[in-house]
């Protein structure tokens, strides 16, 4: 029966875990089982550390459907959506084992959604947090994404979403997990970019930062402002005065009008005179 090696490395939950002692106890999950290079195979963790663990896809009809885990005193059953792609099905995995650890002993049902009841407010967090902390450890992405956006001012826009890609592939989960983790990390990486060394970093929700007044620009506030600004054009005086624009996509072009009889003749002067027509 497998199951035993996480025995001595969880600890039951508290009633209530702030951020930082989430992060502590994934991390001795981490410890305990090696888990210390990304990618971070959940499927495979399942299947190495549960008690008879079953790992399937099955074909839900929704995609807001992200995952179900039946937890008994002689099995594990994990059920991933079949619609869904492997790195989110690594990343819902990831989510699931989160749940095996720490919410309730045997006998545990649960289907995991996008829309989650007030009633599971806390512990879906724990779940979503807890397992972007065991694939994407903050101490391994706030120097990779602060070195990423190093001089960001010059580069363009594709370039930086480009790497953030690059961050999604390393770590094999969704990008939006890596754009969740730029802005529930915005604090941390605020405070690494001042000289703050890693393992001295206050570690803070987003609900504690709220009541604190803290507010903190992340770098998804950055690619934003660097998309709106490399995709505006400002139009010319000339071209105010002399054309109208019509939008296509994010970039202004002449608006195409008929050329009055008096046009058409003039075009016809310089046809006969250059060989060439020119739109004047």
């Amino acid at each position: 029966m497998r199951g035993q090696q996480t025995s001595s490395c969880i600890t039951k939950m508290a009633d209530i875990w702030t951020k930082a002692e989430l992060y502590i106890q994934v991390d001795k999950i981490r410890d305990k089982l090696h888990l210390r290079k990304a990618p971070i195979d959940s499927i495979a963790l399942i299947k190495n550390v549960c008690v008879n663990p079953y790992v399937t896809t099955i074909g839900f009809e929704s995609k807001s459907i992200c995952g179900m885990l039946v937890k008994g005193q002689q099995s594990t059953y994990i059920g991933l959506n079949a619609n869904h792609t492997p790195a989110q099905q690594n990343y819902y995995c990831a989510h699931e084992f989160i749940h095996y650890c720490y919410h309730g002993d045997d006998d545990l049902v649960l289907v995991c959604c996008d829309q989650i009841s007030p009633g599971n407010m806390y512990s879906e967090w724990q779940a979503n947090e807890g397992a972007a902390e065991l694939l994407v450890p903050y101490r391994q992405f706030i120097p990779a994404i602060t070195g990423l956006f190093c001089g960001y001012p010059d580069k363009k826009f594709k370039d930086l979403y480009g790497l953030l890609n690059e961050l999604a592939y390393r770590h094999n989960v969704p990008k939006t997990t890596i754009s969740n983790r730029i802005d529930t990390l915005a604090y941390e990486i605020c405070q690494y970019t001042r000289g703050v060394p890693l393992d001295k970093l206050e570690i803070i929700s987003a609900k504690e930062q709220k009541r604190r007044g803290i507010s903190v620009k992340s770098y998804n506030d950055i690619l934003r402002e660097k998309y709106q600004s490399e995709n505006t054009r400002r139009p010319t005086k000339q071209t105010q005065a002399h054309s109208s624009t019509v939008p296509m996509g994010n970039v202004p072009v002449r608006e195409l009008q008929m050329p009055t009889p008096e046009q058409l003749k003039r075009l016809r002067r310089r046809k006969r005179m250059t060989g060439r027509i020119e739109v004047t």
